[in-house]
């Protein structure tokens, strides 16, 4: 083999065994200058990586087939914008928002079947409808007490049997 031809294979073995990729890219994680724009992997719990500071619109969404098997997502502080839908109708049944993320957006969570789910209370900016669905939510919602978050729930809590539970 001439030398000459070396990088050239290099390079087509390196893309075949998935080596010279992101490790979040090998685990399903598809991020985009520090957004994830969505989550293709097969796992049942993640941690957005710390990388991320924004969730894309429809991410995380079964309907686009964005974590089909998600049960449990935790999103650390490091992400500051979730934006709009991008949870919507994901398969997750808990979701665990850390403390430092700063802004959701209208419909994140639309009409997605979450059991649990835990806001900090350093979210400020909420937009409309978060947490709506067509058939309703039976869900336990965990928030601060006085906090925005808590104060958005306490006027506009989703259709269905939901719990505002305060931590």
């Amino acid at each position: 083999m001439q030398l000459k031809h070396f990088p050239i294979l290099l390079a087509f073995l390196l893309l075949l065994t998935g080596c010279g990729q992101s490790k979040e890219a090998q685990e399903g994680f598809e991020i985009e200058n520090n957004i994830l724009v969505a989550y293709t992997g097969d796992a049942k719990e993640i941690m957005i990586p710390d990388n991320v500071t924004e969730i894309a619109c429809d991410a995380l969404s079964w309907d686009y087939e964005h974590g089909t098997n998600l049960q449990k997502v935790t999103v650390p502080g490091t992400v500051k914008v979730i934006d709009e839908r991008a949870f919507a109708f994901t398969a997750a049944d808990t979701i665990i928002i850390e403390e430092g993320v700063e802004e959701i957006g209208d419909d994140a969570f639309m009409d997605s079947y979450i059991e649990e789910i835990h806001f900090p209370s350093s979210v400020i900016k909420i937009g409309s409808g978060i947490m709506e669905t067509e058939e309703g939510l039976s869900a336990k919602i965990y928030c601060v007490k006085g906090s925005p978050i808590a104060e958005y729930f306490e006027k506009e809590m989703p259709y269905g049997e939901c719990e505002l539970i305060y931590e």
